[in-house]
């Protein structure tokens, strides 16, 4: 029951990154400074290694301009609450919801055609052949927040709940 420690602020991070697409520091650190001080009194290593994991890899994704810092921070904030692996289905759970967001949100527009599809056939290109294809990815813009920008912080709080939900109907507390 510990990692409501940061389900209940994500609440509220999800609602400021769904209305203003920015995730707070005030919020982040305390989640992430009270994790690790959690993890290390109780010698839980499971989450000190999520948060490296999560850490660095969304931290390498950050640096390639495909998500934002707030994200970074959140992710690893769940990732010390939640552990390893419990966090790479956290991660799994709120990619999918963010993909699909994306995916609806761009056909609306009528983005579907010139954004998804070179994206998907390079995915395809590589899986179905194994040839290297150069992924098509819409890159952060260095100011301001893109127009197609997916709330992803927002999700990833939705993929930690369900994640919660599902460990505590099935028993299997965190």
């Amino acid at each position: 029951m510990e990692v409501l420690a940061c389900l209940v602020p994500g609440v509220y991070v999800a609602y400021t990154d769904w209305t203003n697409r920015i995730i707070n520091n005030y919020i982040t650190f305390p989640m992430i400074i009270l994790g690790l001080a959690y993890a290390l009194l109780t010698k839980n290593s499971a989450g000190l290694w999520g948060f490296v994991f999560t850490v660095g890899v969304l931290g390498f994704i950050y640096l390639r301009k495909g998500i934002g810092g707030g994200d970074v921070k959140l992710a690893g904030a769940f990732g010390v609450w939640f552990g390893f692996p419990n966090i790479l289905y956290v991660l799994l759970i709120g990619s999918i919801l963010s993909f699909i967001y994306g995916a609806i949100t761009l056909a609306r527009k009528g983005k579907w055609g010139k954004t998804m599809r070179p994206f998907l056939t390079s995915i395809w290109i590589k899986a179905a052949y194994n040839r290297s294809a150069p992924l098509h990815v819409n890159k952060l813009p260095d100011e301001g927040i893109h127009e197609d920008a997916v709330p992803y912080g927002t999700f990833l709080v939705i993929g930690a709940w369900v994640w919660f939900l599902f460990l505590f109907i099935k028993g299997g507390l965190i």
